[in-house]
């Protein structure tokens, strides 16, 4: 087995989500058979278990709900994160038609209910959807996606983005804008932790 994996599964065991892994792995595999001819996700398979423990970090910042993910390409982090919460519907914005075809195809074989797959840009989604959580990775963060995120969040909503570092104008950005900024690190050593966002508490 796998480092990573093994690493993923043993976390996942501590915390008495046994069945969630064999899912990921379903996953994983999934992966495995599209990326032999199309690539949808760079790094190798001991990487994509990383990826997948990293997702999995958002899980309890989620407490069900109406969910976005912007940028979804093969489905980090939005396919772990719906694997492993409950939710009433979950959006995947994917710019690229193949990965969106693709995204497709895994959510079907996954068996995965409530997703809606819209091919474009976020900047072009209709600002009267409104969601709980917004989750992103691997899309640079400039304050005019800000704005466009700021706009579809719920007033209590929270944002998760998969990096370590906002830059200073988009956090003085953020700040004047009357949110606050977090920090949660992961639990296995190794993996990287992320940056969530919500309003300040009046």
């Amino acid at each position: 087995m796998l480092r990573n994996q093994e690493l993923v599964r043993d976390w996942l065991n501590e915390e008495g989500k046994a069945d969630l892994y064999m899912k990921l792995c379903s996953y994983s595999a999934l992966i495995s058979k599209w990326k032999d001819r199309y690539s949808i996700m760079g790094g190798d398979e001991d990487e994509r278990w990383r990826l997948i423990g990293e997702s999995l970090l958002a899980v309890d910042l989620i407490k069900g709900g109406y969910l976005l993910d912007i940028g979804s390409g093969g489905g980090m982090p939005a396919i772990p994160i719906c694997l492993a919460v409950n939710y009433r519907k979950i959006v995947f914005v994917e710019p690229n038609e193949r990965k969106a075809y693709i995204l497709s195809e895994i959510v079907e074989e996954l068996e995965i209910k409530d997703i809606e797959i819209c091919l474009g840009q976020v900047e072009n989604f209709s600002k009267k959807r409104k969601f709980d959580i917004i989750t992103m990775r691997g899309i640079p963060l400039i304050r005019r996606l800000l704005k466009v995120i700021i706009e579809l969040l719920i007033n209590d909503g929270t944002t998760i983005l998969f990096t370590h570092k906002i830059g200073s104008k988009e956090t003085m950005f953020l700040e004047n804008s009357d949110f606050n900024i977090y920090n949660k690190e992961h639990k296995i050593s190794g993996f990287k932790g992320l940056l969530y966002f919500r309003r300040k508490e009046t």
